[in-house]
This record gives C-alpha cells, sequence and structure tokens, in this order.
C-alpha cells in the first residue's frame, strides 16, 4: 500500500485507487504526480493510497482470489486498516476510483461495504451480465496476450500495444519488464484473476455518487461496455475520444480532472 499526503487544507479527501487484471499500482505510472498537481490547482485537501490486490505487485506471493467479491473484502480490509492507522479528521470524504477489472472491485466492495464513500469513479469496466464476452475483451487482443504470457518482454510490449494509444508508451517496456521481474506472476495468479473477472455479474447501483468513463478508441475492451453500465444505472457517460484502455496513461490529466470535479 503506497500512500502520498498531498495537502493540508479545511475539507480532507481521501482517494483509494486499484488497479486492472494482471496490473499493480506501479502501473499508474505517472498518473499521480498528474492527480497531485490537479488537486492543487483546485486547492484540494487531500491523500492518494495506490493498493494492490494480492498476487500482484509486491504482494506477488500472494494468491489471489477466485472471485471479485473476495478482491472487494481484502480491499476493504487495506481501506480499514488504512483509516484504523491513520488519525483522519472530522468531515473526511473517502473515495473509491477503480479501472477495468479494479473496476468490478469498487463496484462490488461499494455494493457490501458499511464504510461511508462521497464517490465512486469507474473507469474501462466491463461486466458479464450486462456486455458479451467479445465486448468484453477483444478475441485479437486475447489470443496476442495468452499466447505470450510467459515471455514476459513481449508480454508487457503486448499489453502497452492494447491498452495505450500513444506509440511513444512502448518506450516504458523496459521499467515494465524490470517490475515484472521483481514481481513476477504466477499461472494460477492469472488464471484466478482472468476467470473472476469475466464471471463477475454487476448489481444495482448503490447510494453512493458514482460517475462512469470510456475511452471510444478503446482497442482492448469495447467502449459500448462503459455504455451499458451507465445505462443500467442510469448514469451519464463521460467519454474520452482518444486514449486506449489505459487511460490513466494516455490522458492522466483529463482523468484527473473529472475525478475531481465529481467528488467535492
Amino acid at each position: 500500500m503506497n500512500n502520498k499526503v498531498i495537502r493540508q487544507d479545511s475539507e480532507s479527501h481521501y482517494y483509494f485507487f486499484i488497479r486492472g487484471l494482471i496490473r499493480s499500482q506501479f502501473h499508474w505510472h505517472q498518473f499521480p504526480s498528474h492527480f497531485e498537481r490537479t488537486t492543487q490547482q483546485h486547492s484540494l485537501n487531500s491523500t492518494s493510497v495506490f493498493l494492490d490486490i494480492p498476487g500482484n505487485g509486491q504482494r506477488f506471493q500472494q494468491r489471489t482470489p477466485f472471485s471479485i467479491a473476495e478482491m472487494a473484502a481484502d480491499i476493504e480490509q487495506q481501506i480499514q486498516q488504512y483509516l484504523k492507522s491513520h488519525t483522519l479528521p472530522p468531515g473526511r470524504k473517502l473515495h473509491l476510483v477503480g479501472i477495468s477489472m479494479g473496476g468490478m472491485i469498487a463496484a462490488e466492495l461499494i455494493s457490501k461495504t458499511k464504510l461511508e464513500f462521497s464517490s465512486m469513479h469507474i473507469i474501462n469496466s466491463s461486466f458479464a451480465n450486462l456486455s458479451p464476452f467479445w465486448h468484453r475483451m477483444r478475441l485479437p487482443a486475447v489470443l496476442n496476450l495468452v499466447s505470450n504470457i510467459w515471455q514476459i518482454e513481449t508480454r508487457e510490449k503486448t499489453i502497452l500495444k492494447w491498452t495505450s494509444n500513444n506509440p511513444l508508451s512502448l518506450a516504458l517496456t523496459p521499467q515494465w519488464v524490470d517490475e515484472a521481474k521483481q514481481h513476477p506472476l504466477s499461472l494460477r495468479n492469472a488464471f484466478a484473476q482472468l476467470w473472476a473477472a469475466s464471471h463477475y455479474f454487476v448489481g444495482k447501483k448503490g447510494k453512493v455518487n458514482s460517475f462512469i468513463y470510456c475511452c471510444k478508441a478503446d482497442h482492448l475492451v469495447n467502449w459500448k461496455c462503459s455504455e451499458k453500465l451507465a445505462d443500467y444505472w442510469q448514469l451519464p457517460l463521460e467519454c474520452e475520444l482518444e486514449s486506449g484502455h489505459d487511460l490513466p496513461l494516455d490522458n492522466p490529466d483529463w482523468l484527473a480532472e473529472k475525478i475531481i470535479q465529481r467528488s467535492v
């Protein structure tokens, strides 16, 4: 768990960020610094906390649960531990942000938790009860990824290819490869995450203020999956027109601005 205190002001906001399939807090890359700068522009007193599920990142030696519900319970426990170990000021506001599978985890957590969140933000997610599997992950991407899953350098290049529309992102491959070698992905954990994500049914919208973001140029997941969720929850859909699936990588300033505007 990595937390970064950004400002000290009157009203305090705590943002908890969850990454997606076989990704860790490392893969937010430069987004935390962009988010910090945007909070400063808004004179916002905020703290960002970046979380990993078991099996990913620094928790690579742990076993990933086979269900989104168990992953959500783990994330909730991490948040509870954070809240217990830090003295939060009165009137603090909690916010949950999840991308891709992280959005599924966020939706599940909100549906079960007794914690009071002020807002939830779901980015480029899809759900088994709302969208067909060929929209949830494009077949060429699946075949490309599965065929290269154990060749670390090729796998990381493949992930960047399918998730980022910025050609400069391929220059990040050496950093991504180093991270993958330091925190290797196990076959069992990869399968557990794929299984959990492919079988997750989202429920009705909770009482928390919820916001949905998609990228119309997403080459990994059809943006209509986000549209389906927006229709199901009867919410507006925020669309970015040029970025790939990894919106925090391709357009961090756009995403940071949207999240902050809608959570204060």
